[in-house]
């Protein structure tokens, strides 16, 4: 997905931050699906892309190496030091594979006042976007918490409190799917930032028979909000 926003950012005339946040390290598994090289190995997820597609676009890219557990965490991404001015649009795209950590993101979803909110969910060969909006305190469209309330109960774990062997296993990926799921995330910021148009609230897909159903929003739900 990285490579994909970096040069959708590099593209378009208007200003935009952009922070990457995964306390993930590169290991020999990611190679096949990844866009990681054997030299990165050990080396933390989020330093390598920033810098890899930092350079290639030259953009300053900021990262951090910790995974996003609480609220302060993503407030920190959002105001802190790599975010200056304070943004207009607020943007969290939140690629997890635990619900504990999407429990956060609705939370910080529903206490800030103006948010996009895109959550990527995908198994082996199936996904789906969430496209969660709000703009001035109102709520325009619904946050994965809301369309899967179950997430909110969860009795995952966080990344920080899983064992070696539990942060080694995890569901089967495959690399059609991961492509397809940062595609689905693209388009929706494509609209956005090219044409201030947020089209779609929810994207499933199906990476085995080249599937995508959108659904889309309406004039009443978005209207000239963005």
């Amino acid at each position: 997905m990285t490579e994909f926003l970096t040069q959708l950012i590099y593209s378009v005339s208007r200003p935009v931050a952009y922070v990457i946040a995964d306390g993930d390290v590169v290991e020999e598994a990611n190679l096949s699906r990844q866009k990681f090289i054997p030299a990165d190995i050990g080396r933390f997820k989020a330093e390598v892309l920033a810098e890899r597609y930092g350079k290639a676009h030259g953009l300053n890219i900021g990262y951090s190496t910790e995974y996003c557990e609480s609220i302060d965490q993503l407030e920190s991404l959002f105001y802190g030091a790599w975010i200056t001015p304070r943004p207009t649009l607020p943007i969290l795209i939140g690629c997890v594979d635990n619900n504990k950590s999407r429990a956060v993101m609705h939370r910080y979803f529903k206490r800030v006042n103006t948010l996009l909110y895109l959550d990527v969910g995908n198994e082996e060969y199936v996904g789906q976007l969430i496209v969660g909006f709000k703009l001035d305190g109102r709520q325009i469209l619904k946050p994965v918490g809301d369309v899967f309330p179950e997430v909110l109960n969860d009795d995952s774990k966080f990344k920080s409190e899983e064992s070696c062997a539990e942060r080694s296993y995890h569901a089967p990926q495959n690399v059609a799917t991961n492509i397809q799921s940062a595609l689905a995330a693209f388009s929706v910021l494509n609209s956005l930032l090219t044409n201030n148009e947020i089209l779609v609230s929810r994207v499933n897909y199906n990476s085995q028979v080249c599937y995508a159903r959108p659904e889309l929003t309406s004039e009443d739900e978005v209207g000239e909000a963005v």
